[in-house]
């Protein structure tokens, strides 16, 4: 499998994409040699803190357990940490546009030019450069997700235990840096269980559960470990319109929340707007209660008796109602993909400082580990500090994010989508591509918050879709000269 992940790189054109791309990462770690920071970056890098201070491992309830292992790894080697960061973030972004290309020459060989086209385009995708420069998981799962997304392409082209063996791997990756890695868990088994006959046709019973063993107790071992405790909080915070008003079950907590349900219920439409306030209505100490019982639940954080009163009032509701689920989660859809992203105003200067000194000045080992020592941190800030208004990043960002990285629920997605129609008409095979991207769209949305973030392992498929069906037009022209000829 790795000798076809890595087929492009033969390719001049390939390279003639790519360079461009190692170019203005490298322009850009110069421009910002520290990644970016925010609170949620906290919740990986305080395992960093806790190993190399108290020498212990934790790992913080809402996280899985590979990005921050990795860190506390990363701070081990010489040099400043937040500059390791970025070169390794940055250079691992570049199998995302190395999988999808290999991906698609599973299947033709067509127009090799294009492999460059690719290459630069998916490469200098504004939300993953972002996210490549910040302490967050998610471009490492972007990454994951599409070598996973390129073994089961190979695993489809070639059933056999050894390709079975890295899509498992590969989904065990990919749910050791989130927990909705489950959703590629469950797809490589579904793909197993597919293909069932052709491997059994190839290849005796004994030899493929040999083969497959290993892995499959490993993902059944993360699977078991990784406990969502906001899960509960999270699924109910989505589905409160749908709450069960007159029934016993927890009905003292219902009477206090009824007010919110039945305003909630008014317009439906807008419910997704309203989920973080009604969050933090929820958990949140600092914000309003709906009444005494949800204040002495919130009195002891983000507690398990607040997880599982909330799972069982979302799991009724659900139960109840699942096409009012699914309306909701499609509303919750729409409005995430009406967004625009607004990812370079994040580099403005004084953001940057916000972020930083927040959580520099709580936490001295942040600024002492990322930017190597205090002195070089205190540089760091000045020179932030003396920049005012849009920096040479920021707004060449801004242009790059314009054309990159449209909006979702645009012309352009269309544009995509139809591409993508070409292409699995051409290629029946591939039909499980967008079917996956669907169904991780769902899947992801259906319980979390609206947040556009989300969508970033699925950005290469906007560019992607209107390549794949240029590679198909070619296909078809090049078919119809054969006959003809």
């Amino acid at each position: 499998m790795l000798r076809d992940l890595f087929l492009p790189l033969r390719s001049r054109w390939f390279w003639a994409g790519l360079i461009p791309v190692l170019i203005f990462k490298a322009w850009m770690i110069c421009q910002l040699s520290t990644p970016l920071f925010h609170p949620d970056s906290h919740t990986f890098y305080r395992t960093v803190e806790i190993l190399w201070t108290r020498g212990e491992i934790s790992i913080h309830p809402k996280r899985s357990y590979l990005y921050p292992l990795l860190l506390s790894l990363l701070h081990g080697l010489p040099g400043p940490m937040g500059l390791l960061i970025l070169v390794v973030q940055h250079l691992a972004s570049l199998l995302v546009p190395l999988a999808f290309v290999a991906t698609v020459r599973l299947h033709t060989r067509a127009l090799p030019a294009l492999d460059g086209l690719a290459a630069a385009l998916l490469g200098l995708s504004a939300p993953l450069l972002y996210y490549s420069h910040d302490i967050m998981a998610d471009a490492p799962y972007a990454v994951a997700f599409w070598i996973f997304l390129f073994a089961l392409a190979h695993f489809a082209k070639n059933p056999l235990p050894s390709s079975a063996t890295a899509m498992l791997w590969t989904a065990f990756l990919a749910l050791s840096f989130r927990p909705d890695g489950k959703l590629a868990v469950l797809v490589a088994l579904a793909s197993v269980a597919w293909h069932g006959r052709s491997l059994l046709s190839r290849t005796p019973a004994l030899r493929i559960a040999r083969a497959c063993a290993l892995p499959l107790l490993a993902c059944a071992g993360l699977w078991a470990g990784t406990k969502v405790t906001q899960q509960g909080w999270l699924f109910y915070s989505s589905v409160m319109p749908l709450t069960q008003l007159d029934t016993p079950l927890l009905s003292d907590y219902k009477a206090e929340l009824r007010p919110v349900v039945e305003k909630a219920r008014q317009n439906l439409p807008h419910y997704p707007g309203q989920i973080a306030d009604v969050m933090g209505m929820l958990s949140r100490k600092s914000d309003a209660s709906p009444g005494p019982l949800w204040d002495k639940l919130k009195s002891r954080g983000q507690s398990r008796e607040l997880h599982a009163v909330c799972s069982q009032l979302a799991r009724e509701a659900a139960l109840s109602d699942p096409l009012g689920v699914m309306r909701l989660t499609f509303y919750k859809v729409r409005r995430v993909m009406s967004e625009g992203r607004g990812l370079w105003g994040n580099f403005l200067p004084t953001e940057i400082l916000y972020d930083w000194g927040k959580q520099f000045e709580e936490h001295p080992f942040y600024a002492e580990s990322l930017c190597g020592n205090t002195q070089a941190w205190e540089q760091s800030r000045s020179s932030l500090a003396s920049q005012s208004g849009a920096t040479l990043l920021m707004r060449i960002f801004r242009a790059l994010e314009w054309w990159s990285a449209p909006v979702w629920w645009s012309p352009f997605t269309l544009c995509s989508l139809l591409g993508w129609t070409i292409w699995c008409w051409r290629h029946p095979s591939t039909l499980w591509l967008p079917a996956a991207a669907a169904g991780k769209i769902l899947a992801t949305y259906l319980i979390a918050r609206g947040i556009l973030r989300y969508l970033l392992p699925l950005e290469p498929l906007l560019w992607g879709g209107i390549l794949c069906g240029i590679w198909a037009c070619s296909e078809f022209i090049s078919d119809r000269k054969e006959k003809k000829a």
